[in-house]
């Protein structure tokens, strides 16, 4: 065995390990992370929040998926939720309500 062939042996003795315990370390946090997802699971009726990869505020429980928003959108929104309400109750008759035919 020449000595190039003994150094790459002796890497490669290296480097395997370590992708072994990283690839354990990756399967662990996914599992990890499969199992808060299954125990948070959404439930008909619940709001939940999160933010996104993006740095928005998501919002799921609302409809299909979720309302994707910037946290000064929603500071917007929020900050006129007595005139929108309002405006509901206005327009009442006009308007679609979830779950009715």
């Amino acid at each position: 065995m020449s000595n190039s062939t003994i150094s790459l042996a002796k890497s490669a003795g290296r480097v395997l390990p370590d992708l072994a315990s990283a690839q354990a370390a990756e399967i662990a946090e996914l599992r990890a992370m499969v199992e808060s997802l299954r125990a948070n699971a959404r439930q008909p009726g619940r709001v939940s929040f999160k933010v996104s990869e993006k740095g928005c505020v998501s919002i799921y429980g609302m409809n299909m998926r979720g309302i994707h928003l910037y946290a000064s959108q929603w500071l917007k929104i929020l900050e006129h939720a007595e005139a929108i309400k309002s405006f509901i109750e206005v327009n009442r008759s006009a308007l679609a309500w979830k779950g009715e035919a």
